[in-house]
């Protein structure tokens, strides 16, 4: 009967790490210079005999004679032995475990005392292992949950390094032994039999491709459509650079309906198993974010009773969007309805450019759902220099300062833009001048956020203050501002 696993805290610091493979030249070297030394005795041990022939070894006389021949014995099966793990490590690639390193070593020595005491000693070794059936079959049963373990340590399907799951318990092996396997997990080592091990399912999170699909299960409101879900749970998944570098793209499939709404499992790729449950938190935060940015309410338990007719509320989910970017966070109510009732939604598929490098503009765009990456370079198939998820804008300077697109913006899924025109912003900043000052210090905060970080904070703030000057001279010029805006709007 299979045994339940245990689990222990781990000593801090025996984090075991992955059993790579040990030089082989001193790994045989130690047994080759022993054996050669033992045959040297032997070849020397007449003439050693004869200075000792003169004492008495009583019952150790046999001995004597057959010394060198058993030393002989012992370091040819210690240097079979080392042959034997060599081999192994030869074929897997990496050093074995150590339960396959002290099967080795049993079977070496075991086959040496049997070949010493049958030959030297004239044991029948064949008529020993016959008459001593019965014994080996009482010790069998006595034993039958060792031996088990043994058998099924060796035939497990996972090896030390692994991140694998058994039974609800996730770590990585560290130790594979005669009678048990060893997780790791959060210093929480989870000790295994073999038997219970090799009877459960085995999830390995450590595949020869280098990564393995993970999963995140939500449930979105019907209102949502295929194209809109696809777009935040994808878009939410390349948004973690871990995932974003992999060669598999995220995907999301519709699971079930469900009362409350459709059922969305989200596949995306994890580099390595110790990485899982963090790259499962950073996908669910950024999908949390972008459904936020959306205006999309994940459905409740409960039922909920709500007003059939409610015209108003897409422009105040739009309202509350726009409240929420940086640079619009000076604006009035009022403003606000003017920006909202004139800005246009935009839908725009993979891979599509939304401006080119080098290009003319008069617009800015704010990302409400998906993921677009900038770059720069020759036909806008250079360097990449960020990506843009839900909540940020693009293209500021084109609309405020009148300058040329600074990089290619495209997106990386299918994704919703909002476009804001200059003839959305000019009566606004032309009734209140001082919302330019204003607008160039966020400006100037963005452009020094992407640059490298100065000395000092004093020297920060300096060129903060001198940027948002210069980005309020363009803005006054373009928008024929008054060239001088009140003071306490620059505080």
């Amino acid at each position: 009967m299979a045994t339940e696993p245990r689990t222990s805290a781990a000593v801090p610091g025996k984090n075991l790490p992955y059993e790579a493979s040990i030089p082989l030249a001193p790994f045989l070297l130690n047994p080759l210079i022993v054996v050669l030394l033992l045959l040297a005795l032997w070849w020397r041990w007449p003439a050693l005999e004869r200075h000792i022939d003169g004492q008495d070894f009583g019952n150790l006389q046999l001995l004597k004679q057959d010394l060198p021949i058993v030393l002989l014995l012992a370091g040819l099966s210690f240097l079979f032995s080392r042959l034997g793990q060599a081999y192994a490590q030869f074929r897997l690639g990496h050093r074995p475990p150590r339960l396959v390193r002290q099967i080795i070593a049993g079977a070496v020595w075991l086959i040496g005392t049997g070949i010493a005491v049958g030959t030297l000693w004239d044991v029948p070794v064949g008529s020993l292992m016959t008459t001593s059936g019965l014994m080996v079959a009482v010790i069998g049963i006595a034993l039958k949950n060792m031996i088990s373990d043994l058998v099924n340590g060796i035939t497990l399907p996972v090896k030390v390094g692994d991140w694998v799951e058994v039974a609800g318990m996730k770590g990585r092996v560290v130790e594979i032994s005669w009678r048990a396997t060893k997780l790791l997990h959060d210093q929480t080592s989870i000790t295994i039999p073999n038997t219970f091990f090799s009877a459960q399912p085995i999830r390995n999170f450590s595949p020869e491709t280098g990564y393995y699909i993970d999963t995140v299960r939500i449930v979105l409101p019907l209102t949502v459509t295929a194209y809109q879900a696809e777009r935040i749970l994808v878009g939410a998944a390349q948004q973690i650079e871990a995932i974003a570098r992999l060669p598999n793209v995220p995907e999301a499939r519709i699971i079930r309906f469900t009362d409350s709404g459709v059922e969305w499992e989200l596949r995306f790729p994890v580099p390595d198993g110790r990485l899982g449950s963090a790259m499962r938190h950073q996908v669910q935060r950024a999908m949390l974010r972008d459904l936020y940015y959306s205006g999309i309410e994940l459905p409740a338990a409960h039922v909920q009773l709500q007003r059939v007719a409610d015209f108003t509320a897409p422009e105040r989910e739009e309202m509350n969007f726009l409240s929420h970017i940086d640079l619009f966070g000076t604006l009035t109510h009022d403003e606000l309805e003017q920006v909202c009732g004139r800005m246009r939604a935009r839908l725009i598929q993979a891979g599509t450019p939304v401006v080119r490098q080098g290009d003319a503009g008069d617009s800015l765009f704010i990302v409400q759902e998906g993921l677009l990456v900038a770059t720069i370079g020759a036909n806008g198939s250079g360097t990449e220099v960020g990506r843009i998820r839900p909540g940020q804008f693009f293209g500021e300077m084109s609309l405020l300062t009148g300058a040329a697109r600074s990089a290619t913006v495209s997106p990386l899924v299918d994704s919703k833009v909002y476009e804001v025109d200059r003839d959305v912003i000019a009566p606004i900043l032309q009734d209140r001048p001082e919302i330019a000052a204003l607008m160039s210090r966020v400006l100037a905060e963005r452009q020094l956020a992407n640059a490298p970080k100065l000395a000092s904070s004093t020297l920060m703030v300096a060129e903060r203050d001198s940027l948002a000057q210069q980005i309020l001279g363009h803005i006054t010029a373009l928008f024929r501002l008054p060239p001088k805006p009140p003071r306490e709007a620059m505080i």
